[in-house]
């Protein structure tokens, strides 16, 4: 009979155990020897932006100190989570005060480029989680029109997307992002002793904040674009890396979305705003007045002026 001091005995014993086996397994190094690399990391980085000549800097800061930390991250790889009838948004501010005439002019640029570039050959389509956020992330200004469309991503929702900054996002809040499909991917560790758990939380933050913010148009984006190699490389044979979901930074708590390749031809646009910035308020948050909205019809977009005033 298992008494209760013998269970115990036996539940110091499991831990004891686990933390030898952790001890060992290279996905646990310490926090202190993160930091280490973190200030490195950083370093190295305003480096960069104080040298004229930064040849071969970007590749020592990977190789020397990224590097290390991806050998012991574990990526949260997860399909994405239904939610709000399936829907992300993207935005474009109009040219000439004239809105798109043409659905294929609010999708990705012919030229790959931005945070998740990671291919000449790729395509990438960036939308974020509400419109509000799609609005921060092009830095409008007042008077500025804007189209934003809706795109519905039910078609890709069993795809293979790289979550960001997750972990931290949850053990803060104890709520796992809304769009993350399997969320047992960032609940598991609660067994785990502290120390390895603040380990796993720690990596996973400080990758947010190398893709987030340390990799830049300083560095045209190549720290990322190593970063997204790496990570696809750690997928099961023949899966591949769908998009990157990652932390707004210009309006939290919003989601980015980058999404690749053939993964954009399966989004379904739906309706699309045409939209006058009004105010930016102290807090960042951008007012809008909707001048119209139209659905796409073989491509075209119909934008009747009498209807509305441009000026």
């Amino acid at each position: 009979m298992l008494t209760d001091k013998n269970f115990l005995i036996i539940s110091e014993q499991i831990k004891k155990m686990a933390n030898k086996l952790l001890m060992r397994d290279k996905h646990f190094i310490p926090v202190e020897r993160l930091k280490e690399l973190r200030h490195n990391v950083l370093s190295l980085k305003e480096l960069m932006g104080n040298t004229a000549d930064r040849s071969g800097i970007e590749e020592a800061l990977f190789e020397d100190h990224i590097k290390p930390i991806l050998d012991a991250y574990q990526p949260i790889i997860s399909p994405l989570a239904s939610h709000y009838g399936d829907t992300f948004y993207r935005a474009r501010k109009c040219i000439d005060k004239k809105p798109f005439a043409n659905i294929k002019e609010l999708y990705n640029p012919p030229i790959p480029s931005g945070r998740a570039f990671s291919s000449n050959s790729i395509p990438i389509l960036y939308a974020s989680s509400s419109m509000q956020t799609c609005l921060s992330e092009l830095s409008p200004k007042i008077g500025d029109l804007i189209n934003i469309v809706h795109f519905e991503y039910k078609k890709i929702i069993d795809g293979q997307f790289w979550f960001i900054g997750q972990l931290g996002l949850f053990h803060k809040s104890n709520e796992a992002s809304r769009f993350l499909g399997d969320k047992s991917l960032v609940e598991k560790p609660h067994f785990f002793p502290k120390w390895a758990l603040h380990s796993w939380v720690y990596k996973d933050s400080l990758m947010n904040e190398i893709f987030s913010k340390v990799s830049s148009q300083l560095d045209n984006y190549v720290l990322n674009r190593s970063l997204i190699e790496e990570i696809s490389k750690k997928l099961p044979e023949k899966k591949r890396l769908d998009g990157v979901v990652f932390l707004s930074t210009k309006d939290s708590p919003g989601i980015n979305f980058a999404i690749f390749g053939r993964a954009i031809d399966k989004l379904v646009p739906r309706a699309v705003n045409l939209v006058r910035v009004t105010d930016i308020d102290n807090y960042g948050f951008v007012a809008t007045h909707l001048l119209n909205s139209t659905m796409p019809m073989n491509g075209s977009l119909k934008w009747p002026e009498f209807e509305f005033d441009l000026e």
